[in-house]
């Protein structure tokens, strides 16, 4: 078999390159292994200069991505950034995976270019430093195999299936779509470490909860009220709350972002992420090989049978709440 060494040359925030993806996917698709693939980012600008800052006209900006995804099919968010962005910083992450991991550079060129036009992030601001570090946590966690097949369970209709398949078919897929989520929340804890501010990681949860877009949004971003009502959330117990809960989430490949910014909350006020900070944490390498793997395999095993106990507490204690509160409406009822 021939193999042909393809090389695409890219940027993330270059709005044609961005707009081939889907022509990409048929290449591949139809030419499979023929294919040896090289990415190589350009950078198209290291920094903004005064003239083109000057030069940059949001109207225009949004005028060209409604066409592009008009004509092309991509994603686009139809609000303009407030500026023009550096793309530096985003070039060296998706080095830095090649480097890490050969074939992760994809993942991470993906994510930036999705960040960058689909929300309102610029690729040279903090927050876009904590995105990126949380892909690199994906990518040094070796998550890619599990993650996809996570999101081809999700697809997966359990109604197309015959019935004893779907039946045996649905523990499986619940509890790769559990791990699956589990992942994203040790990725946002890469995050934070990569951006070591707590504050930046919540405003990134909080825009993509669709907080605020744009500057005209800016002054209506709240991060002290996002996080209230991210622990609002994550302790609420009442009634039917934590059944709602439990049967909203189970279908997700990604926890709701505001569990993820209460979940980040409590990992840093647990203490871990000033260890992490200070070096107290196992090392890759000899340090990892003298650990005995039975230590990580009884550590997670106590972890998902503390949640899976703190769950069915819960829904008890919800389920006697509700019978409590049905009997006393009951005896009201009589009385009156």
């Amino acid at each position: 078999m021939t193999v042909v060494q393809t090389t695409l040359y890219t940027d993330p925030v270059c709005p044609w390159a961005y707009s081939a993806s889907p022509a990409l996917r048929v290449l591949e698709w139809r030419f499979g292994e023929q294919l040896a693939w090289r990415l190589v980012v350009i950078g198209l600008r290291d920094g903004v200069s005064e003239a083109a800052a000057r030069a940059y006209d949001p109207a225009r900006s949004l005028h060209g991505h409604a066409a592009f995804r008009q004509r092309y099919g991509m994603p686009f968010g139809l609000v303009p950034k407030p500026r023009q962005a550096a793309t530096g910083r985003g070039c060296r992450a998706i080095v830095a995976a090649r480097l890490l991991e050969r074939g992760s550079e994809w993942r991470v060129l993906r994510a930036l270019q999705l960040a960058n036009f689909t929300s309102p992030l610029l690729l040279d601001d903090d927050e876009l430093r904590v995105l990126m570090a949380h892909e690199l946590g994906h990518v040094m966690s070796g998550h890619a195999l599990y993650r996809t097949i996570a999101a081809v369970l999700a697809l997966i209709s359990l109604g197309a299936l015959p019935m004893l398949a779907s039946l045996a078919v649905l523990p499986v897929r619940l509890a790769f779509l559990e791990w699956s989520r589990k992942s994203e929340l040790s990725a946002d804890r890469a995050g934070l470490l990569g951006g070591q501010d707590v504050a930046v990681a919540q405003r990134v949860d909080m825009k993509m909860a669709g907080g605020g877009r744009g500057e005209a949004f800016a002054g209506q971003l709240n991060v002290e009220a996002f996080m209230q009502q991210a622990h609002e959330y994550a302790a609420s117990g009442e009634g039917l709350d934590v059944v709602y809960k439990v049967l909203s989430t189970l279908a997700l490949t990604h926890p709701m972002h505001t569990v993820r910014a209460a979940e980040l909350q409590r990992w840093v006020i647990s203490g871990d992420y000033d260890r992490i900070l200070r070096g107290e944490y196992v090392r890759r390498g000899p340090e990892t090989a003298q650990r005995p793997i039975a230590d990580d395999f009884a550590a997670a095993s106590d972890y998902y049978a503390a949640e899976a106990r703190a769950v069915a507490n819960q829904v008890a204690e919800a389920a006697r709440r509700a019978a409590e509160r049905a009997r006393d409406a009951f005896r009201n009822a009589q009385k009156s």
